[in-house]
Formats: structure tokens, sequence, C-alpha cells
């Protein structure tokens, strides 16, 4: 079962339930990758920051960065205490917000010089026996976060901390 699908140019990938992140050359119409290590779950998420690398995130709790011309290992990972369900455009140009199942919302923060992540923000409000699945950043006030859960059909609404880079950078 597929679960994400992304594309730039003529690039496609797509994630699903059976651990594998798949890549395909439009042009040709055929795959030139599929790799299911280091997944361990589902790959729920992909986003592409540049022509080469990308991001993904997997019910295995964890993102991870991988570079597109050698993608049988991740560049980074970090493991976030819960399914990765998406990622969604952060406060600032480096960083996301992502809807985390039963670990609520938070910001992570990647350097791309570095290949480092960090967390800089977590919201718990959401009942843990819940999913959360969406979560998004207010485009008329970039510090307010609206976030909804599944089984208790919730929606939180929330403000960034004063330390979180500035949307300006966006």
């Amino acid at each position: 079962e597929v679960w994400c699908i992304k594309q730039k140019n003529d690039c496609v990938l797509s994630g699903g339930d059976d651990c594998c992140l798949r890549g395909w050359d439009k042009r040709s119409a055929s795959r030139i990758f599929s790799i299911s290590a280091p997944h361990e779950a589902g790959v729920t998420a992909i986003n592409f920051l540049n022509d080469d690398l990308i991001l993904t995130g997997s019910y295995d709790q964890h993102a991870r960065l991988f570079d597109l011309r050698k993608p049988t290992r991740s560049l980074a990972a970090i493991d976030l205490g819960a399914g990765v369900w998406r990622f969604n455009k952060g406060p600032s140009i480096d960083s996301f917000l992502v809807p985390c199942t039963q670990a609520g919302a938070l910001i992570l923060q990647l350097s791309l010089s570095t290949s480092y992540f960090t967390k800089l923000v977590q919201y718990s409000g959401h009942n843990p026996d819940s999913i959360t699945y969406g979560a998004a950043i207010s485009s008329y006030c970039e510090d307010i976060v609206a976030s909804c859960s599944f089984y208790d059909n919730s929606l939180h609404i929330w403000r960034l901390p004063s330390i979180i880079p500035s949307a300006v950078q966006r």
C-alpha cells in the first residue's frame, strides 16, 4: 500500500507500508531504486529539499536525510518518539512542522551544512490515545499553529515559543 508520493522534475518517489522508498525516472518509466533499509516500518512522508536531498519519515519514528545520488543509506536520522505522518512547512526555511502520531506535533530543524537534526519544540497537548495526523502554521499569524488528532476528532490551536526562528527567513 502506498502511503505517500512526491515528484520533482523527472524524479518520482513513493513510500509504502512495505517499508520501501522507491524512485522512478519519468523519462524512462523504469524504477531507478527500491530500498527498505534503514526504514523499519512504513514510509509515510517524503519531502524534496533540493534536486539531490530528500527527507523521509516513517512509522518507525524516524526522520531521515538521503542523498538521491546514493540512496542506499541515510546521511542523518533522528528518533522523533512516534510515527512521522507528514512534513509541513515550518516557521523558517530550514524547519518543518511534523505531525507525529502519538507524540503530538513538533518543529524539526535540519542543518544541511552539517546534516544535523534538532527538535526545537514539541506540542504534546493532544490525547496520547489519539493520533496527530495534521498540522499547519497560520498564514495570517506566523506563530499560531493548528494541529488535529484522529480518534478524538480534536483541533488544537497553539502558539510557537519565541525561541523559534522568525518566519521572515522563509
